[in-house]
């Protein structure tokens, strides 16, 4: 049985159909990619199984989660306990030093404070980032602040990591290193990555890659059993 699995799945904003009978299913253990251009839906299909939005119809679970079916209440239980999130914007709070950031999910827990600093320590060091634990935001580069993000995401060991255009403010040299990340997570802890991502140069870090326009999931694609990297660029940028 799929990990993550969506049938029919429309999503509207007002009259507007954002998403238009979405199909999607995606194995524990994957790094799974969605591609498009600006206002094809992969946002709003990240959103909606990460649980910050609703569908508006269809059907659309993640795990023992059918997210269709839960209240409010129980997709904050959901996002908290299932789902760590990386956004392109790092959304680290400034005055707060950085394990202090990365221990804010285990605030929203409950978990006592020497556990959780434990945790944030152990999740910085995930990340590279352990030397950095007590320096603001403002003292670290645009990759750095992402590192920190990435380990606030996985500070509560989630089964699922949402990245939605996790490198979009980054040089090269620092998404490289991001990606690298993402890979040893997936690889060695076994999280399920869903990654948005217009940027076609990361695809290549992924298992599958699905393209997305007008609010539809038009193909999907195993990555090592495409012929060539360049020939699948060049057919997902037609």
């Amino acid at each position: 049985m799929a990990f993550i699995e969506g049938r029919d799945i429309w999503k509207y904003y007002g009259d507007y159909p954002a998403l238009r009978g979405v199909n999607i299913s995606i194995n524990e253990g994957e790094f799974y990619c969605i591609v498009g251009p600006s206002g094809s839906g992969k946002t709003t299909l990240l959103s909606l199984i990460g649980g910050i939005d609703r569908v508006s119809s269809g059907y659309l679970r993640v795990g023992p989660y059918e997210l269709h079916r839960l209240s409010e209440g129980e997709l904050d239980e959901y996002r908290n306990k299932y789902v760590g999130f990386v956004f392109q914007l790092f959304y680290l709070i400034p005055r707060m030093k950085v394990v202090e950031n990365v221990e804010l999910p285990l605030v929203a827990r409950g978990v006592s404070p020497g556990v959780r600093r434990k945790l944030a320590l152990d999740a910085l060091e995930a990340v590279g980032m352990r030397d950095k634990a007590y320096r603001r935001p403002s003292q670290l580069s645009g990759g750095e602040q992402q590192r920190v993000a990435i380990a606030r995401a996985i500070v509560t060991r989630p089964r699922l990591l949402l990245a939605d255009e996790p490198t979009g403010n980054l040089d090269s040299k620092s998404a490289e290193n991001v990606m690298e990340i993402f890979m040893r997570l997936n690889r060695e802890l076994g999280i399920t990555i869903v990654m948005v991502t217009h940027n076609l140069e990361l695809i290549r870090n992924c298992s599958r890659v699905s393209r997305i326009s007008d609010g539809r999931i038009t193909k999907t694609y195993s990555v090592p059993e495409v012929k060539s990297y360049d020939e699948l660029v060049r057919e997902l940028a037609e």
